[in-house]
């Protein structure tokens, strides 16, 4: 089989024989693996960017040279952060690295499998270690850390397994069976771009592709629905994700699966705050989401006409069309069901006035005339049947005190 020595170990990589190299660090003692290790580093400072770019890509064999001849946790951490190796660290198959680490049985694993997941950057699923992060740590006895990095890896390895037998597995097979579940789906909710990744469907056999809707959103509401996750939290934690804010694309996911969670009206209630804070930190469609429910929430009974108010004041000072037309549909309906503070809806109904679309500013006219005349002039605290008389004062115009 040969010994241990710089030139068999990158005959062996550039010729693609990962599992060779398993074998060789496998067989050897474990005083011979650590004298090999000055000589991996120092193959690794000698290698040039032409090195890398063999028929073969012998990344992976030295990550697991690296591993297999290292003598402390920093000393790998060294190597595998060298910037030939760093984004490479998915090139070596997990079970190689268990391997040579049961040969080995260093006391440092864990160690370097913390280090290692601070060092993970999320902005790229595939090229990085999760898998051999998550091998370290659970060598070690040690919990993951959980960086966006981590998340990320986390997130691409259970969308996008790499046997074809686990990609048969629907997505909520392999959610339900990972180990890390409880550690680190919470932290999804609170890592801002982590939705940009949650975006693959199943896995279709027939059609041997990924079709359909993404698979996150109905896994974990069906995992709620098991009794496998508290369904408390997770509404608790989809709520305060969409009220954060931020892209379309960031918060699909989470409105899916605040859609496939189907909040009861008592549920919505006790999340007046988030949705409140989506009307303007939301995009459209979540902003339209939360109008949605907090219109449910009023129309139990459950919400205070202040909050009604105040919320639908900040919706017709934006530029939406759509939540504004609704929101005057809302306060049509209000000035009905209020008459004694008709006043007070008819005057947030004024803010419309000075939309830049014309058709809401012609709403919004029509809906204060309607009502003034159906009270007549001064009802209610009304104090004419003259929509102009809700328009504020120009300041040049207002009477000297």
């Amino acid at each position: 089989m040969g010994s241990l020595s710089g030139d068999v170990l990158d005959e062996l990589a550039r010729a693609g024989r990962i599992d060779a190299v398993r074998d060789l660090l496998c067989a050897a003692g474990e005083a011979e693996r650590v004298a090999f290790g000055p000589e991996v580093a120092a193959r690794l400072r000698a290698m040039r960017a032409a090195d890398w770019q063999a028929e073969f890509d012998p990344a992976g064999s030295y990550v697991l040279a690296v591993l297999g001849s290292a003598p402390a946790a920093a000393a790998a951490e060294t190597l595998l952060c060298r910037r030939d190796l760093r984004d490479k660290w998915g090139r070596v198959p997990v079970g190689h690295v268990l391997a040579v680490l049961h040969a080995r049985k260093p006391p440092w694993c864990g160690e370097l499998g913390v280090r290692l997941g601070a060092r993970l950057g999320g902005d790229d699923p595939w090229a990085h270690g999760w898998q051999l992060v998550a091998a370290l740590c659970a060598e070690g006895g040690v919990t993951p850390p959980a960086p966006s990095g981590v998340i990320a890896g986390w997130i691409g390895h259970l969308q996008w397994p790499g046997l074809a037998a686990s990609r048969l597995v629907p997505f909520a097979g392999r959610l339900r069976a990972d180990p890390h579940l409880d550690l680190l789906l919470p932290v999804v909710f609170e890592t801002d771009r982590a939705g940009v990744d949650l975006t693959a469907a199943d896995w279709d056999p027939r059609t041997k592709s990924h079709v359909g809707p993404p698979a996150f959103p109905a896994a974990v509401a069906g995992l709620v629905a098991e009794g496998r996750l508290d369904r408390g939290r997770i509404l608790s934690a989809t709520v305060a994700r969409l009220a954060r804010g931020g892209s379309a694309t960031e918060l699909r996911a989470f409105a899916l699966l605040h859609a496939a969670l189907a909040p009861t009206v008592p549920e919505l209630a006790a999340h007046l705050g988030g949705y409140a804070r989506m009307l303007t930190t939301a995009p459209a469609p979540v902003a339209g989401l939360a109008q949605r429910c907090l219109r449910a929430v009023d129309k139990a009974g459950l919400l205070d006409l202040d909050t009604v108010l105040s919320a639908g004041a900040l919706v017709l000072a934006g530029p939406v069309k759509s939540l504004a037309k609704a929101q005057l549909v809302w306060f049509g309906t209000l000035a009905t069901r209020e008459p004694a503070r008709l006043a007070e809806i008819l005057e947030t109904a004024a803010i419309a006035l000075d939309h830049p679309a014309p058709e809401l500013r012609e709403r919004a006219r029509t809906l204060i005339e309607q009502h003034t005349a159906r009270s007549g002039p001064g009802a209610a605290g009304v104090p004419s049947n003259r929509p102009e008389a809700f328009l504020p004062v120009p300041a040049g115009e207002r009477p000297l005190s």
